[in-house]
Parts: C-alpha cells; sequence; structure tokens
C-alpha cells in the first residue's frame, strides 16, 4: 500500500510540475546525430521545428541531410514536398493564358499541404527546466543519391523516439535523443543525437511577463 501512495504522489508531482520549455508556443533546433544500419554507419544533420498546442501536443517538421559511405539523402515532410509542387502548378496555371485552367486547386491546395507536419510529440515535465518528449514521425519522404551525389529515388521514410531537453536560460535549450528510424525497404536503423535550440514563448506569456516588471 505503501508502494502505491509513493507511486501516486509521484505521479501527482510530476504533472504538477511545469518545465519552461513546453510553455512556449515554437521550439526550434539546429541537430547533430549518428546511427548504424546493417555495419554501415551514417550521420544525420538537420534543423528541427515544434509547434505546441496547449503545452503537451508538438507538431514536429524536419529538414535533414544524411550521409553515410554508400548514400546521401534529404529528408522533408510529404506536406512541404506535395505542398511546393501543388503551388507551382498552380504559378503555371496562371502563365499558361489557358481560361480551362485555374490555380486555385493548386494554390490552396498546397498551402494546406504546407502544414502538414513530419510527427506528432507529446511534452512531460519530469523536473525543474526538463522535459520529455516521445515522437512518431510518421509522414516524411528521403530524397535518395548515391555516392556519386547523382539522383536515385524517393523513398517513404518514419521514425520513432524520445528526446530530452533542458532549457538552460529562457529562450535557449538542450536536447538529446535516441530514434530508431525506417527509409524505404531498408532495415531499421538505431542511433542517437543532440541539438540546441530556442523557444518563442507564449503571447499571453510575454505580456505577463512585462506586466510583472512594471509591478516590480
Amino acid at each position: 500500500m505503501k508502494s502505491f501512495f509513493s507511486l501516486l504522489s509521484l505521479l501527482l508531482l510530476i504533472n504538477s510540475l511545469h518545465a519552461q520549455i513546453n510553455t512556449n508556443r515554437f521550439l526550434i533546433s539546429g541537430k547533430l546525430s549518428g546511427g548504424m544500419i546493417q555495419k554501415d554507419f551514417y550521420t544525420t544533420y538537420g534543423l528541427s521545428a515544434e509547434y505546441l498546442i496547449k503545452n503537451k501536443f508538438g507538431l514536429v517538421y524536419n529538414l535533414d541531410a544524411i550521409s553515410s559511405n554508400k548514400t546521401f539523402s534529404l529528408h522533408n515532410t510529404m506536406g512541404i514536398t506535395g505542398g511546393a509542387l501543388l503551388i507551382y502548378d498552380g504559378f503555371l496555371s496562371i502563365t499558361d493564358n489557358d481560361p480551362k485552367t485555374t490555380p486555385d486547386f493548386g494554390l490552396i491546395g498546397g498551402i494546406i499541404c504546407l502544414i502538414i507536419p513530419d510527427g506528432i510529440s507529446y511534452h512531460q515535465p519530469i523536473g525543474y527546466r526538463w522535459d520529455i518528449s516521445p515522437y512518431a514521425n510518421l509522414l516524411g519522404v528521403d530524397f535518395v543519391y548515391n555516392s556519386s551525389k547523382q539522383f536515385e529515388n524517393i523513398r517513404y521514410a518514419c521514425s520513432f523516439g524520445t528526446k530530452f531537453s533542458y532549457l538552460f536560460k529562457d529562450n535557449l535549450f538542450y536536447a538529446f535523443y535516441v530514434e530508431t528510424r525506417k527509409s524505404g525497404i531498408q532495415p531499421w536503423s538505431l542511433g542517437i543525437g543532440a541539438g540546441l535550440g530556442f523557444t518563442i514563448k507564449h503571447k499571453e506569456e510575454s505580456v505577463q511577463n512585462k506586466t510583472e516588471k512594471k509591478t516590480n
């Protein structure tokens, strides 16, 4: 019974914590990671952005370059890739002088596609300034090039992992993560990485901070 109440108290304590990182609206970071796939070492470097909803759930967007001995890949979200193509098609419809074609679908559809994320995350405070966030990236695409930098094909890509973040300044944080990744028919890989990023606070919080400074 004591163990039960101890566990319950711990859960209540965790839920009552508010790590400052998840009170922000946007998280933007640069990242670098390494991993193994079939005894082949690869390196990933890129940018990651999250839009937080109600301080818990995040919409994840990734732009990565993945390099190994055999291939080089550029990773992006399906939404951004498809959206860019639709917008391009919409602009072509404007300039082709054909009254039968309309740019509305391409332009509007492309803009809608641009907001589709690579994946989702869930943020949970685990201590003062500490945050843990499992994530699942399900809507990614890899543009694969060979060792001579010649384009080969396009692959569906997904990844699952957990990120640990520490806010060491009001708007700066470290991030460490471990993830497993799959690209096309390739087997699952395992990698670890780190990142450095910044946050953009809620508008309401910024107003509140200004009010508190004036009061003090």
